[in-house]
């Protein structure tokens, strides 16, 4: 009996895959439960499993393809089967990839586009563009293109163009081809400065009490490591509670207003970036949000991350603190609209509440948020309230 290999949806975010390594060849035999070969997504690399016995009669994408959900990779079953696409008797053959359309000229619109759902934005850049309304999925909950639909599907079909002529590296250069993890951040920080107009506010404060509270909790708590960046994502939650003008997601012409606070948390791997999602921080201790950072932490660098645990945020915090850095810009991480950057925390000159001079233990805040979301008094109003946290962690509890 045939069984057709076919890329499977790993998350709810995954639109294509990576042929990463086959690990039978065309003629092994297959046991139910066996690996046959490795994908590489967005962001995990995962290893699929053969559904039944039999043996690994064709290989039809190559390693280093990327292909879309429900594309044919393979075919299982017994020897001398045949299956649909290859006659009778013939050798198996790799069949080429499906290549998408290319990319139409830039023209008008078509007259079926005034039947599709869209934002007037979306519309303006498929005439710009020249892409067919029709044949763009809304991304959305509402069901309606949006511009950000829109250019996604005109830069898939870009992509698949026919490539140009490689330039050749020159002495000392050698060509290396991005891994798919980071083709993704790579892309997906283009779509970021592309689609939404972004603006970073910085901020300095005192963390002398955010450390005082940090080795009270060292002290008296065992069975749980606490670090900074747990009470700063603590302290994050309860900012947003206070201030929820940037808990929201951009779609089109509409806001969506997001009930819980839910905060990425980026985690540098060797290879790229993941962000694991502390889901309702708000409703969770320093303890409870430790915990399970830890736990989301090591998944992701022992690659063993759930997909749905890094999607779903609703803003998200970025730490290079322990990499020496005072403060950077952050991308905004689509579709939420804010992501808070956290520098080293530098023990420098100071002025007292009493006007004395001394010295304090400072670190710098930086957030890059979607100035379609928010206006910068209302972003600086976010900002404020959780520099006052930061400096006031005790306040985190009224």
């Amino acid at each position: 009996m045939i069984s057709e290999i076919r890329m499977p949806q790993l998350g709810v975010s995954m639109e294509t895959g990576t042929i990463s390594q086959w690990h039978k060849q065309v003629g092994d035999p297959v046991k139910a439960g066996d690996v046959l070969l490795s994908i590489e997504t967005e962001k995990l690399t995962n290893d699929i499993p053969s559904e039944s016995d039999g043996v690994l009669l064709a290989i039809v994408a190559q390693e280093g393809e990327e292909l879309p959900i429900q594309a044919l990779l393979g075919i299982v079953g017994a020897p001398g089967d045949t299956w649909e696409g290859q006659s009778a008797g013939s050798a198996p053959a790799a069949a080429p990839a499906p290549r998408p359309e290319p990319a139409p000229a830039p023209a008008a619109p078509a007259a079926a586009d005034h039947r599709v759902k869209a934002s007037p934005l979306a519309r303006k850049v498929a005439a710009d563009l020249g892409v067919d309304l029709s044949k763009v999925t809304p991304g959305g909950t509402s069901g309606r293109v949006r511009e950000r639909d829109v250019r996604s599907y005109y830069q898939q079909m870009t992509r698949t163009a026919a490539p140009a002529a490689v330039p050749q590296p020159v002495s000392g250069e050698r060509r290396e081809k991005m891994s798919a993890a980071r083709r993704v951040i790579a892309r997906r920080m283009t779509d970021s400065i592309l689609t939404a107009p972004q603006v970073t506010l910085t901020r300095e404060v005192n963390a002398d009490r955010l450390l005082t509270l940090h080795q009270d909790i060292k002290a008296s708590v065992r069975d749980t490591k606490v670090s900074i960046n747990d009470l700063l994502i603590r302290l994050l939650a309860a900012a947003v509670v206070r201030e929820p003008v940037l808990n929201v997601s951009v779609d089109g012409d509409y806001l969506i207003r997001h009930d819980h606070v839910n905060i990425g948390v980026a985690v540098a791997l060797e290879d790229g970036l993941l962000v694991p999602v502390v889901r309702d921080a708000e409703c969770k201790g320093a303890l409870a949000i430790a915990a399970e950072t830890g736990s989301l932490i090591a998944q992701a660098r022992a690659g063993t991350i759930s997909p749905d645990a890094l999607t779903g945020g609703t803003i998200t915090i970025s730490n290079l603190g322990s990499y020496g850095v005072d403060g950077f810009t952050p991308i905004v991480n689509l579709p939420e609209t804010a992501i808070m950057g956290v520098g080293r925390i530098v023990r420098k000159p100071a002025v007292a509440e009493d006007g004395s001079l001394c010295t304090a233990n400072m670190m710098m805040l930086s957030l890059s948020f979607d100035h379609r979301a928010a206006d910068g008094a209302a972003a600086a109003r976010f900002l404020k309230q959780f520099a006052e946290l930061v400096e006031n962690p005790g306040f985190a509890l009224l």
